[in-house]
């Protein structure tokens, strides 16, 4: 079964004489239609957009998050940039998102950062617009016996034994 993507976007009400105006609203999985709640006029639909620098490498070393967006010029204001300096960037790839739903370098810096470590893992689907899968934490308890302790180990040792973070 495969999973379809959520799309995430604000709508922003243009009309001048609502209380609204300009005020922005999280859409998820919604149409390209955005009409204000208020006044029921037409808005501006802003989706979140993946750009990456090449559609062949999966070797990724930064993540560029634009932010902060102004919907009177209908631009982002902001970037934070996140970059792996031990990978190479010669044949590498840079992931950009640009975000209207981020609005403070904070959050922009902690959402790059899991984006670069989410790549790592990440397959030929982040290129077909399916996105990439979320992180997800792999918890090791000390407290657990010893035989059960090993066990989470290999399962993690196995986990990381296909992963790009082991090239050299």
């Amino acid at each position: 079964m495969q999973m379809s993507k959520l799309v995430r976007a604000v709508g922003i009400c243009r009309n001048k004489e609502c209380e609204n105006y300009n005020k922005d609203v999280f859409l998820i999985n919604h149409s390209n239609i955005f009409n204000c709640s208020r006044c029921h006029k037409s808005g501006f639909y802003r989706p979140e957009q993946v750009i990456t620098l090449n559609v062949t490498s999966l070797d990724f070393y930064q993540v560029r998050i634009e932010f902060n967006y102004d919907p009177n010029l209908d631009e982002f204001r902001s970037i934070a940039i996140v970059t792996d300096e031990s990978l190479p960037k010669e044949g590498g790839n840079v992931y950009t998102l640009k975000s209207a739903l981020i609005r403070t370098e904070k959050r922009a810096l902690e959402m790059a950062t899991a984006l670069l470590g989410d790549l790592m893992r990440a397959d030929e689907c982040v290129f077909d617009g399916s996105g990439i899968g979320r992180s997800k934490e792999h918890v090791l308890y000390f407290d657990n016996q010893r035989e059960l302790f090993k066990i989470e180990l290999d399962l993690l040792g196995r986990k990381l034994e296909n992963s790009r973070l082991r090239r050299k």
